[in-house]
């Protein structure tokens, strides 16, 4: 038997087993499910042009075995994602990426079992049903819903907002909606919801601004590999590239001027000569 890791994504609903994707590890180095299997009929949103931003398979549900080529593919996507310039909100995030398994895996299965993976983004070719005991998708058990944007409270059924997914609220999506909430009642929602953003604030309590997080893409191939950006230590191994990634209170309370902003940027990333002339010609009003 070989070694295998199945992933779940924190939104997903496992409703049994997933038989088929662990079968699947005996002999694949990977194991994706696709966004959808089917084209989807015209006029949806989102179509197949909105998904293909995010990619052709979903990360909420994928396998890797222990075969090597399935150990290369996850060293390569870790080093990759460990650089934030690959983790674009326009580019899927870390779920583009799995567009490669199946270049860089030559032994990747992909699961077409309607089961896996059901989201309101393939709703449209899934049809769901349940009874007293379990929930049905076509003619199979379902094995994986996806929750994505799902507000926990079930008061959308299993769909987002409209301008998301035009999908219409069905008898069954609802149903499902009220299990999952009840659900994420009983295990802990209320104080799940009460906690804050691992990475939302540097480690004195300052919020982390979007300026501060583009500084940290623009000037990271000068980062010493050994130091941790959003840490404190920083400050001491590299004292000129630290205030370039922590402008100070200029930026931090979001009520400075943006010429002194500029001025002290230009002051931190240029020679003082280049610094004196833009200020002459901001004087000038050129």
């Amino acid at each position: 038997m070989v070694p295998s890791n199945c992933y779940l994504n924190n939104d997903i609903g496992l409703f049994r087993r997933p038989h088929e994707l662990l079968d699947a590890l005996e002999t694949s180095s990977a194991v994706l499910t696709p966004h959808h299997l089917h084209p989807l009929p015209s006029g949806s949103n989102p179509d197949e042009d909105v998904l293909s931003r995010y990619g052709t398979y979903n990360v909420g549900i994928i396998g890797v075995s222990a075969l090597q080529e399935g150990m290369n593919f996850i060293d390569w996507w870790g080093q990759w994602l460990s650089d934030p310039r690959h983790l674009d909100i326009h580019q899927g995030f870390d779920q583009i990426w799995l567009n490669y398994v199946p270049v860089y895996c030559q032994k990747t299965a992909i699961i077409r079992d309607p089961g896996y993976n059901v989201a309101f983004w393939n709703l449209p070719e899934r049809e769901l049903s349940h009874n007293r005991t379990s929930f049905c998708v076509n003619s199979s058990e379902l094995t994986a819903f996806h929750f994505s944007h799902f507000d926990g409270l079930g008061t959308e059924g299993c769909l987002p907002a409209v301008e998301k997914c035009n999908y219409p609220r069905t008898m069954e999506t609802d149903p499902l909606a009220s299990y999952m909430a009840n659900l994420w009642a009983r295990h802990g929602r209320e104080e799940c919801m009460s906690w804050k953003y691992g990475y939302g604030s540097w480690p004195d309590q300052q919020i982390v601004t979007n300026e501060e997080r583009k500084a940290a893409m623009r000037y990271w191939d000068e980062i010493p590999h050994e130091s941790d950006p959003w840490m404190k230590d920083l400050q001491f191994r590299n004292n000129e590239l630290y205030p370039r990634m922590h402008p100070g209170p200029f930026d931090r309370d979001g009520t400075s001027k943006t010429d002194r902003r500029n001025l002290i940027i230009r002051i931190l990333d240029m020679t003082p000569r280049r610094a004196i002339h833009w200020l002459q010609k901001r004087r000038l009003g050129s």
